[in-house]
This record gives structure tokens, C-alpha cells and sequence, in this order.
């Protein structure tokens, strides 16, 4: 069965495609996942490669799906290894540089991780933690003056986000089960942050088909 939905987002980035698409020389991953505007870009090198965000390639187009690159091309070219891997028990993700299409793939990749931890101590893993999340924060506010800042919470380590020195408090956007618990939080903290709830726009029987 044709879920309705999927058809109706493939026509909708088919129709953003036709309209432009972007241009620059270079880009890093910040870019192309912060600009507002094209779903992908064209004739653009990435650099430096992608440590953090997924960044997908197909001959000279990047994009931060492999989606708008399947709708580009105009079909798709099944990997038999991404679907065998879907089927083995446990599985999460397709933990490779493959995508489900064989001529389209993602760039960059974790940092390699050192033998042994630069820092061992818990005390000064967690400064130089706080003090690179502050810097973050700087970094973001100075490239984007008098811009609302949106985090993602869910219940654990991203509430630690709203904690930050912000210039401007940002606004937390989560979803049940945690919007409750991020509510609260930020309750329990004094934060003059607002918390809104995102919800699923679909009908509850095609949410439920999709999971």
C-alpha cells in the first residue's frame, strides 16, 4: 500500500528542486544544515568534511538527506546491503557511509577516536566541557545576532542546553513523553525559557502504520 503522506513530501521536495537550487563555493556543515532556503546544493565542496551532522553526496550535489537526492536523480538505485542490514536482529541504523541508494553517499564520519582519552580526570573532562558549550553558544549568537535559537529537548543530556548563558533565552521544542519532564525542568530552575510541544500532524492510524 502507497502511504499517501510519503507521496505527497516527494512532490512537494520535487517541486523545491525545480524552483533553485544552492550555490556556493564552499561549505561546511554547519551550512548546509542551518541555511535556510535549498534542499540542496549544487557544484559546492565541503569542506572541511562532516564530523557531527550526516551530509550526503551524488555526483555534484550535497544535501543533508539522502531524500531530495533520490527525488533529484528520479529513481532509486536499491543497496542490498542497507536492506539485508534492516532485517538482522537489533537493528537501529545503517551505521555506514552506504545509503539505501548505491550511487548516493554520506560524507565525513565520526572523528576517530585516540587509543587513550586525552583527559582522564572527571573533574576536568567536565570544565572543559562547560567551558566548550559556553564557547558554542558565543559562536552561534555571533553568527546569527537578534535570531530566536530553537533547542531540541528530549529528557537527559540536551537539558543541560538550557542551562547556558544565552544572550537571548532560547525556546525548548519537545514532544510527549519528555514534555512534561522538560516543563518541569525548566520550572525547577527558574529558566525564563519557553517550552513548546511539538505534535505529529498526521492521522493517528498513519503514525501508528509508520512505527
Amino acid at each position: 500500500m502507497v502511504d499517501v503522506g510519503s507521496v505527497s513530501r516527494i512532490e512537494e521536495i520535487r517541486a523545491a528542486l525545480s524552483d533553485a537550487k544552492g550555490r556556493s563555493l564552499v561549505l561546511d556543515e554547519h551550512a548546509i544544515w542551518s541555511r535556510p532556503g535549498p534542499l540542496v546544493w549544487e557544484d559546492t565542496r565541503v569542506d572541511p568534511l562532516p564530523t557531527f551532522y550526516p551530509v550526503y553526496r551524488w555526483q555534484n550535489l550535497h544535501a543533508w538527506s539522502a531524500l531530495p537526492l533520490i527525488v533529484a536523480k528520479g529513481s532509486l538505485s536499491v543497496n542490498p546491503r542497507a536492506v539485508a542490514a534492516t532485517t538482522e536482529p537489533g537493528f537501529e541504523y545503517f551505521g555506514s557511509n552506504e545509503t539505501i541508494d548505491r550511487e548516493i553517499e554520506r560524507i565525513g564520519g565520526p572523528l576517530e577516536r585516540a587509543a587513550a582519552p586525552d583527559i582522564a580526570d572527571p573533574a576536568t573532562y567536565a570544565e572543559e566541557m562547560t567551558r566548550a558549550l559556553h564557547a558554542d553558544v558565543r559562536a552561534v549568537e555571533l553568527q546569527n545576532p537578534g535570531a530566536a535559537h530553537f533547542v531540541l529537548v528530549g529528557g537527559r543530556d540536551s537539558l543541560n542546553l538550557l542551562l547556558l548563558p544565552w544572550a537571548r533565552a532560547p525556546i525548548a521544542l519537545s514532544a510527549a513523553p519528555n514534555f512534561a519532564l522538560v516543563a518541569n525542568f525548566v520550572r525547577a530552575n527558574g529558566l525564563a525559557v519557553e517550552v513548546r510541544e511539538l505534535v505529529d500532524p498526521e492521522e493517528p492510524a498513519v503514525l501508528q502504520r509508520r512505527l
